[in-house]
């Protein structure tokens, strides 16, 4: 014999996986997803353009972009994560 959970208990059930968490499960892979397309098109661009010529702060410019954007994605996964 089983026993339904009252109703109070049943609105519970409904609110284990909502929708902002999907999309917060998500949006990690997601960010990761684009980070790793702009560093490729940077990366190709840079290859088409004749190489990494330019530097800032004696690093190669393609080098800095990439040590950037991925701080900035691990910062935003971090941030989502909290």
């Amino acid at each position: 014999m089983t026993v339904d959970p009252p109703p109070e208990d049943r609105a519970g059930f409904r609110r284990v996986l909502p929708s902002k968490w999907v999309v917060l499960f998500l949006a990690g892979p997601v960010i990761w997803y684009l980070h790793f397309w702009i560093v490729y098109l940077a990366a190709e661009a840079a290859c088409a353009a004749g190489g990494p010529g330019r530097e800032v702060v004696g690093v190669p410019l393609l080098s800095a972009f990439v040590v950037v954007a991925t701080a900035l994605a691990v910062a935003m996964i971090c941030w989502l994560a909290l």
